[in-house]
């Protein structure tokens, strides 16, 4: 019984924590990624806002090496879409 109302509070207190919470825990260490979280939270239909948390997502969870192709491809992309 007495597991039950540890793991039955724990659970309560998991569901009443807000996707942002989780967020900030997760990417502790990438402070723009949380900005750039909650801006679209803030803004859900920018897409420009959309964009800067999904570069600033690929920088908090890609190596340097993988983030440097990243933005070497995104460049590409850039000069031949400015073509």
């Amino acid at each position: 019984m007495i597991r039950f109302a540890i793991i039955g509070s724990f659970g309560i207190i998991i569901l009443c924590l807000s996707n942002l919470t989780f967020t900030k825990i997760r990417f502790h260490n990438h402070p723009e990624y949380i900005k750039a979280y909650e801006s679209y939270i803030a803004h859900p239909d920018s897409l420009e806002i959309q964009k800067k948390m999904y570069f600033e997502y690929k920088r908090a969870t890609m190596t340097t090496e993988e983030f440097d192709d990243y933005q070497r491809v995104l460049k590409l992309i850039e000069k031949k879409g400015n073509k």
